[in-house]
């Protein structure tokens, strides 16, 4: 009986203890205890692991979705007008990737992308253009604004042919802002006339699309009035660029004292597999305020030594005594090399001479024209022979660089031109040799075949009586161009 009634609460002890464990799902014949991640605290669960009517494990509701990473990537219209074309995309292009969504109220939407994408729209509003090749996105930067440029409309025009080319219409402009030139075939140009009216650092960019790659624009600077003008320099590059397609990109700074003058260019284009008539587009801006340099310059004078010309003998020209011929296609042709070398300066009266140091004098055209600057021939017969300086001697105004900082009229003018002879020539002091040095390199005399000095006759033009002068020269003899002696 006792052993009975032993049996009965060991039992009753048990199922107490259990109760208190939780309860044991077999799995593989291995007892594990299944614990409540819920939260809640009341360990009633299902053998699914869920609470009926109750929370998901880790809090979320029943029919919750875990939150998935989209993706948008969106474009905005800036200075837009307020009704586009229909059907107006942004598109996203990446390789052989293309995908595209409408705007809708000025913005369209795109989700799935991935990875860098060139941003451009299938169609404008009339009258308006943009910087086709100017945005791009990425992951990291996935919303991008495009700023709708509006066309300004031209009206005033004049007909003036530049010196040697045929007429052209130039448009007066006078706004900041974006404007389309009309090309008829690739001998059309069409000629703008722009005239600030406030000082300030200028740019002309073009905007034509480097993806296409079919239209090459260039632009054409004149120097002049809107009576006359000449041909001054070609822009072909600056701005985005493709295979093709080059935009120009060109700089002009106007100081306050430039007011009233007058920045002429054209436009032209090629293509590249369509046809003309096509548009060039471009952006005048003024990029900031322009306070011009003092080109006035620090006055230089002349230390000497000092020394009048003895002119016993006839002048020659140093590179003379240096010359060779070579066969060309068009026959034999001669070239005059310059070398320091023949050259020695003399501590002493501290001079050059040729040859050696008690050799005959060096002298300097310092005055009068050198064969490398020729005398200026004008229309009616008449002449002017103001020495290679032009009339910069006359103005007061001789300078190398604005980095240079110096005035050098004041070293000729006030002092050397004192002291020159007949041929207005100064034997060759050290500061006269570092001017013309400076000189040379100012005015390009010899750069890589091409200089002025190098290639006369094909530097000559109407005004000038070239003499054919094809001097050679490395870059530490170019200061020899006007020297000589009296042999």
């Amino acid at each position: 009986m006792i052993k009975k009634i032993l049996i009965v609460i060991l039992t009753l002890l048990l199922a107490l203890s259990f109760a208190g464990c939780g309860t044991f799902v077999s799995s593989g014949g291995i007892g594990r205890p299944v614990t409540d991640t819920s939260g809640s605290g009341n360990g009633s669960q299902t053998p699914g692991g869920e609470n009926p009517g109750g929370e998901k494990p880790g809090g979320e509701k029943p029919g919750d979705e875990p939150e998935k990473d989209v993706r948008v990537f969106t474009v905005t219209l800036v200075n837009a007008p307020a009704v586009l074309p229909e059907g107006m995309q942004a598109i996203w292009t990446k390789n052989n990737e293309v995908h595209s969504a409408e705007f809708v109220d000025g913005v369209a939407k795109v989700e799935g992308l991935n990875g860098e994408y060139h941003v451009t729209l299938s169609a404008l509003p009339k009258g308006y253009t943009y910087d086709c090749n100017g945005y791009n996105v990425d992951n990291f930067d996935r919303d991008v604004e495009i700023e709708l440029l509006e066309i300004i409309n031209l009206r005033e025009y004049f007909t003036l042919a530049p010196n040697g080319e045929s007429d052209v219409r130039w448009y007066k402009i006078n706004k900041y802002g974006t404007y389309r030139a009309t090309i008829k075939n690739d001998n059309d140009a069409m000629g703008f006339s722009f005239k600030p009216t406030e000082n300030g650092s200028f740019s002309i960019t073009s905007w034509c699309d480097v993806t296409a790659n079919d239209i090459n624009p260039t632009l054409r600077r004149y120097n002049g009035t809107e009576s006359f003008c000449t041909f001054a320099q070609e822009i072909r590059d600056g701005g985005s660029s493709g295979t093709f397609t080059k935009n120009f990109r060109f700089a002009s700074d106007f100081g306050d004292e430039n007011i009233g003058a007058v920045l002429m260019f054209t436009v032209k284009a090629a293509v590249n597999g369509i046809s003309y008539p096509i548009t060039v587009d471009f952006t005048l801006k003024r990029e900031a305020d322009y306070v011009s340099p003092d080109i006035n310059g620090e006055p230089y004078y002349a230390t000497g030594p000092f020394k009048k010309g003895n002119e016993n003998g006839a002048w020659r020209y140093i590179y003379e005594d240096n010359a060779t011929t070579v066969t060309t296609k068009d026959g034999p042709k001669t070239y005059h090399i310059q070398d320091d070398e023949k050259v020695v300066f003399n501590p002493t009266d501290k001079f050059y001479h040729v040859g050696t140091a008690d050799g005959p004098l060096l002298y300097a055209r310092l005055t009068k024209d050198c064969q490398v600057f020729v005398t200026l021939s004008l229309p009616g017969g008449a002449w002017v022979n103001k020495g290679f300086f032009w009339n910069e001697l006359d103005n007061g105004m001789v300078r190398l660089s604005l980095e240079d900082g110096f005035n050098y009229s004041y070293m000729i003018n006030n002092g050397y031109a004192n002291y020159c002879d007949s041929n207005g020539a100064h034997p060759v002091t050290e500061e006269i040799k570092r001017f013309l040095q400076g000189y040379a390199a100012r005015e390009n005399l010899f750069r890589d075949g091409e200089g002025v000095a190098e290639n006369a006759i094909e530097n000559a033009n109407e005004f000038t009586n070239q003499s054919g002068l094809n001097l050679q020269s490395d870059e530490d003899s170019m200061w020899l161009f006007a020297c000589g002696y009296y042999k």
